[in-house]
């Protein structure tokens, strides 16, 4: 005789199958009677990464695909409809004799499952067939995870610029008719690499505008990358998929330098112009305001709620000079601000808070660029710019149509330079750790600027030999003039300090040189010292004579 259950042990709950590989699998009711357990196929299908075991249903996310979806939602309704079913018979059974045989508890539980509405189920083809999970699917769940894990305090700003990035890779999926976890291999990669290089190739060959430049080639790759070796090989949602690291070899770039670059110092004249408030809403002048404080402080955009909060300051006086340090937020490192006429007016005037500008908005920086071009346009700054791109094409354009906020960090360190700080000093107020940035970046050496060194140079150069060195600290000073003098680059000499080490290198690799040339030391210093007429005929000569040498070196 078949043994009674009491509906006490009686339960229901839903389990995975076992999965093979990276195929999709199938969702069981398992019903349990005493000590019997029984399990019965639901017919229904899931991706075991997307099984909430605690729920006992699929997990629904934006990450997924509109098919992987589907299928989750339609599965979560069958579970539903199941339960719902055992629920009524598990009341039944209460209201009763409150005992049931183990076939008759398998025959009604089966029955439910069979009445279920699963006739849609196999529509969803890359599930039912079980195919390997697509690469698009992999990024998008890595991007979740990369800024809800690894980095979860990222801005919306920067989190939208790595999905445009990544959208670029959908996109190729899309046209190449090809989406396979395969194409988050080394090869892979590479594919993808040679496919926006070949485009941008095609293009440029049509005479087409070419928006698929080195560095941007570089950037898309990079963030397929950074989601690949971040987040695929190590996170243990994606070990089961065996996801190797990928190496990616950047394309070379070219970035514009001095006068090819976009961004420039403005001039006196220029945010003389700015200042025309009769022409100007009250919208603009506040932007325009915070503007000019940026060109007289050289502080990052994002910094800028922390000049008008003084609980984020630490204020220093010395006789007639105010500063105060505050600490960036971009390369945590203090930064030093001067607080000058300007800098103390514009402070004053909007201490109590702003009426249009919200600096602690994320789109600041957009709004500000967005006004002040208006600005720029109404107070005339129509000077004609050609530039590089960054797509390497070459642009002209007038100046209000480019001007933003990072002119105002070029204009400082420009006027900085003008006044005779160096790049190590400057590097204090603009919140830098070292002056690499200033001299890379920030300095916008022009052709005028570079014959006024030059003057500069030889006038420092003619002292040098007409007068006796009494420290360590004027010889080095000195040297260093020479060098700049005949043009040796900056880098190769700006740490030196011992004054022997920079007179050998102007003795080998100069005067040794021009020796060979015929020229004595004595003649040399004759060229350097001399007044006459004749000294600018000499001098021209012995620039020849570095021209000479340096064209021998270049071949060498």
């Amino acid at each position: 005789m078949e043994k009674l259950i009491n509906v006490n042990e009686i339960s229901l709950n839903f389990n995975l199958r076992e999965p093979k590989g990276n195929k999709c699998t199938n969702v069981y009711a398992v019903v349990k009677c005493g000590n019997v357990q029984m399990k019965i196929p639901t017919r229904c299908k899931v991706n075991s990464w997307s099984w909430n075991r605690k729920q006992q249903v699929p997990t629904i996310t934006q990450t997924m695909t509109e098919d992987e979806r589907e299928n989750n939602t339609k599965v979560i309704n069958i579970i539903n409809q199941i339960r719902f079913g055992y629920l009524e018979y598990y009341l039944y059974l209460c209201n009763g004799s409150q005992m049931a045989k183990e076939s008759e508890v398998k025959e009604t539980i089966a029955n439910i499952i069979k009445e279920t509405d699963n006739k849609d189920m196999a529509n969803i083809q890359n599930l039912q067939k079980g195919k390997s999970v697509k690469a698009t699917t992999l990024l998008k769940k890595a991007f979740a995870v990369y800024y809800s894990e690894i980095n979860p305090n990222a801005k919306e700003s920067t989190k939208k610029m790595e999905e445009n990035k990544l959208n670029a890779f959908y996109k190729y999926c899309e046209e190449i008719g090809k989406d396979a976890k395969s194409m988050l291999s080394q090869k892979g990669l590479n594919d993808y690499k040679a496919y926006l290089v070949k485009i941008a190739k095609e293009k440029q060959e049509k005479g087409e505008n070419v928006y698929n430049s080195n560095q941007v080639i570089n950037n898309k790759c990079q963030a397929v990358a950074k989601f690949i070796n971040s987040v695929m090989v190590s996170h243990n949602d994606f070990i089961k998929y065996d996801i190797q690291c990928v190496k990616y070899q950047k394309l070379a770039t070219s970035k514009p330098q001095g006068e090819d670059k976009k961004r420039r110092p403005l001039t006196k004249e220029e945010l003389d112009k700015l200042n025309n408030d009769t022409i100007l809403t009250e919208e603009e002048k506040e932007y325009r305001d915070l503007f000019v404080l940026e060109c007289n402080c050289a502080y990052r955009i994002s910094d800028t709620p922390k000049l008008f909060d003084k609980s984020q300051q630490k204020l220093y006086k010395k006789g007639d000079y105010e500063l105060i340090l505050i600490n960036t937020q971009k390369e945590n490192i203090d930064a030093v601000i001067l607080i000058t006429p300007i800098v103390k007016d514009i402070l004053n005037k909007y201490e109590n808070g702003f009426k249009f500008a919200d600096p602690n908005d994320e789109r600041y920086n957009e709004k500000l660029n967005k006004v002040i071009r208006r600005v720029a346009k109404k107070c005339g700054l129509n000077s004609m710019e050609t530039y590089t791109d960054q797509h390497n094409q070459q642009q002209t354009k007038p100046l209000y149509q480019i001007l933003g906020s990072h002119f105002a960090r070029y204009t400082f360190i420009d006027n900085a330079r003008k006044l005779g700080l160096t790049p190590n000093e400057i590097k204090d107020f603009t919140g830098h750790k070292d002056d690499k940035m200033i001299n890379e970046v920030y300095s916008i050496i022009t052709k005028d600027d570079k014959v006024e060194n030059a003057l500069k140079a030889i006038e420092r150069i003619s002292a040098t030999y007409t007068k006796e060195t009494n420290s360590e600290g004027d010889k080095v000073r000195e040297y260093k003039d020479v060098l700049a003098f005949y043009g040796e680059p900056y880098k190769n000499y700006k740490d030196i300090t011992d004054s022997e080490e920079l007179l050998r290198m102007i003795v080998t690799k100069y005067e040794i040189r021009l020796k060979e040339k015929g020229y004595t030391t004595k003649i040399l210093k004759q060229i350097y010292n001399s007044k006459d007429a004749e000294s600018r005929k000499r001098y021209e000569e012995l620039l020849k004579v570095l021209d000479e040498i340096s064209a021998t070196m270049a071949v060498e």
